[in-house]
């Protein structure tokens, strides 16, 4: 629906946010205004869109790639953290936490021993992805998702499954 991907206007201000890169040919459909209702890739886009009036990440619509928000990202910090501005996206991206896919994200939460992202971990894996033994409609496909931190004032497994 429509109001999985809108940005909910009571959250906080998030400390950390995961950006999911898009398919190629997701990017290049938007940029050339191509539309059909209610797809994911247009509602992902239009997500992204308002992510991008919220923050200050300035990227072209057609280029959201991960080495593009990086690039950005080291834009913004750059002049506060001179040493980053050395270093290639490997090297910086745990500690930034930039991810380059999803496989990445969750690594990162099976690998941290804060109680805290392990229920990160078991929400996602427990209520939002598949479960191999249920029958889901070979039609039918996830939807992709971000996770936000809510500066502590939010619970991360309740905001994990709204927001998943």
């Amino acid at each position: 629906s429509s109001q999985l991907f809108s940005w909910p206007t009571d959250l906080l201000q998030p400390d950390l946010i995961f950006f999911l890169s898009m398919p190629d040919n997701t990017q290049n459909r938007a940029s050339l205004g191509w539309r059909r209702p209610q797809t994911w890739q247009n509602r992902s886009v239009e997500l992204y869109r308002e992510l991008q009036s919220r923050y200050p990440i300035d990227i072209q619509h057609h280029k959201v790639r991960p080495d593009v928000l990086y690039s950005q990202v080291i834009k913004k910090l750059g002049p506060i953290r001179d040493v980053i501005r050395e270093k290639s996206i490997e090297d910086t991206q745990d500690g930034m936490f930039l991810f380059s896919g999803f496989q990445r994200v969750v690594e990162y939460f099976r690998n941290n021993s804060n109680p805290l992202a392990q229920r990160i971990l078991q929400t996602f894996e427990k209520d939002c992805y598949p479960n191999k033994t249920l029958h889901i409609p070979t039609d039918k496909t996830r939807r992709p998702f971000i996770v936000v931190e809510g500066n502590g004032h939010t619970s991360r497994d309740l905001v994990g499954k709204n927001l998943a």
